[in-house]
């Protein structure tokens, strides 16, 4: 009964599904000696001659280079769902938070509840901050006004415009999340 044949491109194959930094043509020889103990196998010569002519070397690192973008493009892929989580979960925690400080605002009858508002109110801000931060958006609105401190009618106007940007950037907030109640600015008399 005639002995079965591992070839050259079958030992090449072995050779590239080993670990990386863990490859060796004697080792793999040694070890198809073993395991295969039916089967003949190309002597060392034979097989070194093929791995220079056909450059193992470099379909190794072909190999490597696939295998190691498979891997990356995985560990890219949970690492954004996972951002993705986070995100949304500060975006409901921030209007959570801004709904109840709405709620409460509206229901305010001594001074300890407004200290609790200001802590809702920090808690909302900080979410509303880390979730655009992880989707690219401004983390806050910063501007500055210089006017001459006698020019109240300015700075009323100011403050007026200032109102209007943030009510715009509510209005838009409601669009995209209906259950959202804008608060309108009472006019100061100085």
């Amino acid at each position: 009964m005639p002995k079965s044949q591992i070839t050259v491109e079958e030992f090449k194959n072995f050779y590239l599904k080993m670990p990386k930094g863990q490859r060796s043509i004697r080792k793999l020889h040694t070890e198809l000696k073993t395991k295969f103990k039916t089967k003949s196998l190309p002597s060392l010569p034979t097989i070194f001659r093929h791995s220079k002519n056909e450059n193992w070397l470099q379909l190794c690192n072909e190999v490597d280079n696939k295998s190691s973008a498979i891997a990356m493009d995985k560990i890219v892929e949970k690492k954004a769902v996972q951002l993705e989580e986070i995100t949304e979960q500060l975006k409901e925690t921030s209007d959570k938070a801004l709904q109840l400080v709405l709620s409460n605002l509206k229901n305010v009858n001594n001074i300890d509840k407004v200290q609790d508002l200001v802590g809702l109110n920090k808690i909302a801000v900080e979410s509303a901050k880390l979730s655009n931060l992880l989707t690219g958006n401004p983390t806050s609105i910063s501007t500055s006004y210089h006017t001459d401190s006698n020019d109240i009618t300015a700075l009323k106007n100011h403050i007026q415009e200032l109102y209007q940007s943030i009510n715009e950037d509510l209005r838009n907030k409601q669009k995209e999340q209906p259950n959202l109640t804008l608060v309108k600015a009472e006019e100061t008399k100085h």
